[in-house]
């Protein structure tokens, strides 16, 4: 992985784009901060891999488990240091893209993290180079595996907030009223997920941005 992703969330900003620069900037950065993970885990249904990530999430609050580190990547080290992480993160016997995107949103709802937004940046990213990968069900199933610790870095609960639900493309006539750069991707990303797939959940994240 790269660190939040960055190298693929600029690949895809370029590849839209048709720009020759930016792709090969994209892909120097990509190299520059891509680090090769060696990560073992079995093969589990969708619903085991959801009744392991709550009872790992359990686990570490009963560990009062606490980061040392400042660094993204270092945090993400000393995860996969932990033998409850290792032992409870998972891959899809059957990865489908639906199942993934509806697991970070979720994670999204919870917990309004920096790591998780860049997770469905990322994530829609990805599917921007699904035609040149011939293993692209792998690659999706790595990336799942990821999501699942990097959700981890912010394990605390928002408070629930009353939200009015609005649809993501009716929102789009709103767009200038968002300020900040992360917002701003995220909100296209949602714009592009939304062409794509059936899940209310897009919505709600979408609305969430002009209220928080």
């Amino acid at each position: 992985s790269s660190a939040l992703f960055h190298g693929l969330i600029r690949l895809s900003y370029a590849k839209q784009a048709h720009h020759p620069l930016m792709i090969a900037q994209a892909l120097a950065y990509f190299e520059l901060v891509s680090k090769k993970n060696e990560i073992s885990a079995i093969y589990r249904d969708e619903d085991d891999c959801i009744i392991l990530h709550n009872k790992l999430v359990k686990t570490l609050e009963e560990q009062d488990f606490k980061f040392n580190s400042k660094s993204s990547m270092e945090k993400f080290d000393e995860l996969l240091q932990n033998e409850a992480v290792l032992n409870n993160v998972s891959y899809l016997r059957k990865p489908e893209k639906s199942f993934i995107l509806d697991f970070i949103l979720s994670n999204y709802q919870t917990s309004r993290d920096f790591y998780v937004l860049h997770l469905i940046t990322s994530f829609e990213a990805l599917l921007e180079f699904e035609e040149y990968l011939y293993d692209f069900d792998d690659v999706l199933n790595h990336f799942f595996l990821l999501a699942q610790i990097f959700v981890l870095f912010n394990r605390t609960s928002s408070t629930e907030q009353n939200i009015d639900v609005n649809n993501v493309q009716e929102l789009h006539k709103k767009v200038l009223e968002l300020n900040d750069f992360h917002d701003i991707k995220l909100f296209y990303s949602l714009l592009k997920l939304d062409r794509i797939f059936e899940n209310e959940k897009i919505n709600w994240v979408a609305s969430y941005l002009f209220k928080k």
